[in-house]
């Protein structure tokens, strides 16, 4: 391995890693390259620190825990330094502030650098010993690049499927489609109809089941905004989107009944408090084309 450097980072791990590439790629599309990103602690605590918790949080099995073991490999290569930024990079990075669970499921991994960087960090570390840390697959990690598809790609063969790898990934930003007519030409789909963003989803819907025009699902999203009414002008921070999202992903803030990141099953989804004020009916006559706005504006 080339030694490393605290300003080569980002390249040098997707050269070492090479399975982190293309999250190593989604960063800098949505970030930025090196040198016009937010820097080298976002990339390896939002990346990096990302993807091997997700490895942590899934079952044992050969194939997860020999990415893991290149993975704890690579960072002890970072504590052998002698860049002081770089050791600090790691340690702050991966290793600061962890709960007991992470470091009892990274203990078969830890190699000597590692564990000496934590009885530095915290002296209390050990006492994961002591524990039964099992695998947590409905453990909540947001995932901003993409590294739950590096590791369903890495694992797929050996057994995993989409629910097998923790985490919530959908929506993704670079998985937007510019509009109504670019995102036809994809069988994953979907409408998604918010506000604040992405961050307060209205209507998840695939695009299969939609029969009128974007302008009539932006109408229908500031006319669900309007009833929301969290706070003034809500009306303008409505938006219509669309999205790739494959089955069984977990979405953010799709909430069905105790889940508050559900799982798209492919059907059409309402938010529970437009459920519970009966405008089904009308969003599905807007979505549907025997419509072109809500006939009844409950409150």
């Amino acid at each position: 391995m080339a030694r490393l450097q605290y300003q080569e980072i980002e390249q040098q791990l997707a050269t070492a890693l090479p399975e982190l590439k293309r999250a190593v790629d989604v960063y800098a599309k949505v970030e930025g390259p090196p040198g016009s990103d937010p820097g080298a602690y976002i990339f390896f605590e939002d990346m990096f620190a990302c993807y091997v918790e997700v490895l942590l949080a899934m079952r044992d099995s050969p194939g997860r825990n020999r990415l893991l073991a290149r993975a704890f490999g690579f960072v002890d290569e970072m504590l052998r330094s002698d860049d002081g930024d770089l050791r600090n990079l790691a340690a702050i990075g991966l290793f600061e502030g962890r709960e007991l669970w992470w470091y009892g499921r990274a203990l078969p991994f830890l190699g000597t650098a590692s564990q000496a960087e934590l009885n530095r960090l915290d002296s209390e570390w050990m006492e994961a010993k002591r524990l039964d840390c099992g695998p947590e697959p409905e453990r909540e990690i947001i995932d901003l690049y993409g590294v739950r598809d590096l590791v369903l790609h890495e694992l797929r063969d050996k057994g995993y499927g989409v629910i097998d790898v923790p985490g919530i990934t959908a929506p993704r930003s670079w998985e937007r489609f510019s509009d109504l007519d670019d995102a036809r030409r994809d069988d994953h789909a979907v409408v998604f109809l918010s506000c604040f963003g992405t961050s307060r989803p209205y209507v998840v819907c695939p695009l299969r089941e939609v029969r009128c025009d974007e302008s009539v699902l932006l109408q229908l999203a500031r006319d669900l905004a309007d009833i929301d009414q969290r706070e003034p002008n809500q009306h303008e921070k409505a938006q219509v989107a669309f999205f790739r999202i494959s089955l069984h992903e977990r979405v953010w803030n799709m909430k069905v009944r105790a889940n508050e990141h559900s799982r798209f099953d492919g059907k059409m989804w309402i938010a529970e408090q437009f459920v519970q004020r009966g405008l089904v009916p009308d969003i599905m006559g807007v979505f549907s084309g025997t419509s072109r706005h809500l006939t009844s504006r409950s409150s």
